[in-house]
């Protein structure tokens, strides 16, 4: 395209994105100037970062790098001013002109070569078009029939597990779809084929909480949209937090673009984007690392890690994705300097903007990648900056919550003395398919911790061993923070259940550093798989096709004879009771002591918006700022919530956390499925409380 062609469309295209943000609020004129806007910068820098690739990469991967450039921008300007409508206006006006000067100040480079290890002949399946169909057609029917069930079970009842409502054929329909889809990726080679099949793979991975949560899911998510409608509303919130800007910012610029609501571009964004962004940096990157053949199985496997994060838009889990999508691309630069060094650090920024706890793990990673590139070949400079690469990882993690617990007050933190770690133990029960998940369950960080050291010795052989080694230090850096951080430190502010988390995400985050380790692991299995028999084929199918179904029954939260996970969906009941509440407290202030599910439904419907009297629902005491709901679940009135729970405690509790919290009326909310439900309710009964019961499940009890 000329450059007075360029000129003249994206002057069409900001001129309609501009008037569309501040006059004409249109969804019709939104969504396509919106797409045509990203399509055409997009594809600009994917000719320029990936000029020989197909049209389809280059358009997603320029889109990419779009993507986190504007989450860095808008995220600094959002921390030296603020995000509004003329911010975003001055950023869709500004963008083509950065983006410009990128392309000219920072070429791209040629494509390398990829790798084939059947000599770069394609394989020619014989008598594979009838076959073929019949495999197309399973696999897309059995698509269609998980659809089907998971919508059948759309709910707004609470729930702890979406495996309650959800026909247990689910899971015999689910493991034929993949290996149907297994069969797909090995008959046909082209990446145009293949990166649909994960694509579809990934979505239903991913999109279950989407389709059976009628009212949404977890807890985080509700917190974190009624911020981005706060800050779509008001254009910052004070005062400014370090964490989670970097989501924020890119869901409150897409969904004003596109002149839809926030509510639906969060529930959306994160399963979309690792659904089309993992499968297609896994085969950008495997297929030159390995061949065409291996690379769509390999990149199948980040589902065998089960992606409880990923599963709902929460700053972990894009930063998590971003991560992801890090790693693949920065294995390609380490083996051949493409993209450039700049889109590496771009996505480590955007991570790091994201959520730090994972950025920071980014940034050490891009630093690794940076300097193993510049002194490959020289083994003495490797050693020497790999130590103190590795200790930064170690030590960055623990010297960031030591410098937030000083500093910044929300999240104090003690260290413990006494040293608390164990090997993980089952005890089988003799249900064999659970005994079997379970197992998985249990040693599943030992398995990954071998396949990476036998991979390392696979890529040491190929003399590729930059590579893996790049990820497993990473990952022993990560190990030695998760064992610091799990053995002798506390977070009094927040709930038991929540104390080791940050230990655990650390552990999660090494996880993933261990992937390019395990890839030449298993490599060999399916490059091989060319030449085996028919019925060798199928049986690792068959196997893989058993595992991938398993981790994906670990994706969700669970309630059967192993384990019941902790807290319940948000249902129809508790969005009746916070506006029951509501209204009964008409323009008095007061609070609300109840669990995670009724918390959420207040956000859900009030976020953080004032009484009615025009007060602010952050209340302030001699403790300082409080909301009005428990939250977080480690504040002060969590605590009132429990001493009602567990201690007996009765209108006393509630008079004493009225007065604490300074406010003109305290309710509390309880729910059946609480064990001592009955037992609660006769309590205030008798005491002579005012008492509401809504259908039989929910209880709202008052004092004035």
């Amino acid at each position: 395209m000329s450059i007075f062609k360029y000129i003249i469309f994206i002057i069409v295209c900001v001129a309609g994105l501009v008037y569309n943000l501040l006059a004409g609020h249109f969804i019709t004129l939104g969504i396509p100037f919106t797409l045509a806007y990203f399509t055409f910068l997009g594809l600009y820098l994917g000719q320029n970062f990936w000029p020989a690739e197909k049209f389809l990469t280059k358009l997603l991967l320029g889109i990419l790098a779009l993507l986190a450039g504007a989450v860095v921008l808008l995220s600094a300007t959002y921390y030296v001013y603020r995000l509004d409508d003329y911010v975003l206006a001055a950023f869709i006006v500004l963008s083509p002109i950065i983006v410009g000067l990128i392309v000219k100040f920072f070429p791209g480079k040629t494509r390398p070569p990829t790798a084939e290890a059947d000599g770069g002949k394609k394989i020619v399946h014989p008598h594979i078009g009838v076959l073929f169909f019949l495999q197309n057609v399973v696999f897309f029917a059995a698509a269609g029939g998980l659809l089907y069930l998971l919508t059948a079970a759309r709910t707004a009842a609470n729930l702890v597990s979406p495996w309650q409502v959800i026909s247990p054929a689910f899971f015999t329909v689910y493991f034929i779809f993949i290996f149907f889809g297994l069969n797909l990726l090995y008959a046909r080679d082209k990446q145009s084929y293949n990166l649909p099949i994960l694509f579809i793979i990934a979505l239903v991975n991913l999109g279950v909480a989407l389709i059976v949560y009628k009212l949404g899911y977890g807890f985080d998510s509700f917190i974190h949209r009624a911020a981005e409608n706060y800050i779509s509303q008001n254009g910052a919130i004070l005062p400014k937090s370090p964490y989670y800007i970097g989501q924020y910012v890119i869901v409150v610029a897409v969904a004003k673009f596109l002149s839809v609501s926030i509510e639906w571009v969060d529930k959306l964004f994160l399963p979309i984007f690792a659904s089309i962004y993992l499968p297609l940096t896994g085969l950008f990157t495997l297929s030159r690392l390995f061949n065409k053949k291996t690379a769509p199985f390999l990149a199948l496997l980040i589902f065998l890690i089960p992606p409880a994060n990923l599963i709902v838009t929460t700053p972990y889990g894009l930063a998590l994705v971003f991560l992801l999508i890090m790693i693949f691309l920065g294995l390609n630069y380490l083996l051949h300097g493409r993209p450039i060094f700049l889109i590496i650090a771009l996505l480590a920024l955007t991570t790091f903007f994201i959520h730090p706890m994972v950025g920071i793990p980014a940034l050490t990673f891009a630093l690794m990648l940076l300097t193993f590139r510049k002194a490959a070949g020289h083994p003495l400079i490797l050693g020497l900056a790999g130590a103190p690469i590795t200790a930064i990882a170690a030590v960055s993690i623990p010297g960031a919550l030591i410098l937030a617990s000083r500093f910044n007050g929300s999240l104090p933190m003690i260290w413990r003395k006494e040293f608390a770690a164990g090997l993980p133990t089952l005890f089988l029960r003799y249900n064999y398919l659970l005994d079997f998940v379970y197992l998985y369950k249990t040693y599943f960080f030992a398995a990954l911790i071998f396949l990476a050291v036998v991979g390392l010795f696979v890529a040491k052989r190929r003399r590729t061993t930059l590579i893996p080694l790049s990820g497993i230090l990473m990952s022993l850096g990560l190990l030695i923070g998760y064992l610091i951080i799990k053995n002798f430190a506390i977070f009094p502010s927040l709930a038991a259940e929540e104390n080791q988390n940050y230990a655990l995400r650390l552990m999660e985050i090494g996880a993933l550093f261990l992937l390019p380790a395990i890839y030449f692991a298993v490599a060999p299995i399916f490059t091989n798989l060319k030449n085996a028999p028919t019925k060798i084929r199928l049986g690792y199918f068959l196997l893989l096709a058993a595992l991938v179904t398993t981790a994906f029954y670990l994706t969700y939260p669970r309630r059967d004879i192993y384990e019941t996970s902790h807290g319940w969906s948000m249902g129809q009941n508790h969005l009746t009771a916070a506006k029951i509440i509501e209204t009964d407290a008409g323009d008095r202030t007061y609070i609300v002591l109840a669990d995670q599910a009724t918390a959420a439904a207040a956000l859900n419907e009030f976020g953080f918006s004032n009484f009615k009297n025009g007060q602010n629902r952050h209340l302030q005491n001699q403790d300082g700022e409080i909301f009005y709901y428990p939250i977080p679940l480690g504040g002060k009135l969590y605590g009132y919530f429990l001493r009602v729970m567990y201690e007996g405690g009765g209108p006393e509790i509630l008079n004493e956390a009225k007065k604490y919290a300074q406010v003109d009326a305290a309710y509390l909310v309880i729910n059946n499925y609480w064990d001592n439900y009955s037992q609660i309710k006769s309590r205030f009964i008798q005491s002579g409380a005012k008492i509401k019961e809504i259908d039989g499940q929910t209880a709202i009890i008052s004092v004035e």
